[in-house]
């Protein structure tokens, strides 16, 4: 097809009209739709060249479109910028509005991202899912915590997000100090979970129920954690010690507080206090 519309520009020579106009546009659009190496070429003169035709509106669109696909965001997020909106189809805004976010989010502008995703979060497109996606992420980030929460839920059932938002809701119920929320919903994720994932999930279940006085409970998770852990700190021994202690196993308390009591502070005494 470029090579039909590269025969209409040589055909016109140097005249001016407007067939041979949309010919440049279209020859510009076959470079990009084919990764030629020309393509960014083809715009930026076809823009240059003509100022005043309406493609160009359109044209400012494919080529941050361009650069998006080339992972250069900066020069993406300038293209875009570039667009009116106004002449764009439900399709292409969907496209633009996810392209223009997803191109700030990456260069970590979270309050543009956020704005771009909003547009379309809530629409009914191939984007809508990603961008609320990104716009929950993004919440979560900045600790709207709710927000976030609300978003995640309604991506329980995508393909997509499913197997990850799960760990995003436990995270906010935790934060939230929504415990018996935690117990309800995050014990089925254990066994289906990542190595990686599997033993914050596991902390998760052990803290929520700890904080629940569920000892007994807490006690088989917590040692998850502390087996599986590469970040275990004094204060994740000192629950595991106390839900022992609570659960009246006292040797393996007196060893877990024993690691607790290497400092001066709050969290030595109340070890010291129980290994008396």
């Amino acid at each position: 097809a470029q090579k039909c519309f590269q025969k209409v520009v040589n055909y016109y020579g140097d005249a001016y009209c407007d067939i041979k106009t949309d010919a440049e546009y279209y020859s510009a659009l076959c470079a990009i739709e084919m990764f030629n190496k020309d393509a960014d070429y083809l715009i930026t003169k076809f823009i240059a060249e003509h100022p005043e035709s309406p493609k160009v509106k359109f044209a400012n669109f494919q080529m941050g479109k361009s650069q998006y696909r080339k992972k250069r965001y900066k020069k993406a997020i300038i293209w875009l910028e570039k667009v009116d909106t106004y002449n764009l189809s439900n399709e292409q805004l969907a496209e633009y509005y996810f392209k223009l976010g997803y191109s700030y989010f990456i260069r970590k502008d979270y309050e543009k991202a956020g704005k771009a995703f909003y547009e379309i979060k809530n629409a009914d497109t191939k984007y809508s899912a990603p961008a609320s996606y990104y716009y929950s992420h993004i919440a979560y980030i900045n600790k709207n915590y709710q927000t976030a929460l609300e978003g995640f839920q309604k991506l329980t059932e995508n393909e997509n997000f499913a197997p990850v938002v799960p760990y995003y809701i436990a995270q906010i119920y935790y934060f939230q100090k929504k415990y018996e929320k935690i117990i309800d919903y995050l014990p089925p994720l254990l066994d289906s979970a990542t190595t990686k994932r599997k033993p914050e999930i596991a902390r998760i279940i052990g803290v929520a129920y700890y904080y629940t006085s569920k000892y007994k409970e807490a006690v088989p998770y917590l040692e998850i954690y502390k087996n599986k852990s590469k970040f275990y700190t004094r204060e994740d021994s000192y629950q595991l010690a106390y839900a022992y202690y609570r659960t009246q196993n006292y040797e393996k308390a007196d060893t877990a507080f024993q690691k607790v009591t290497g400092k001066n502070d709050s969290l030595a005494q109340n070890a010291y206090y129980h290994l008396a």
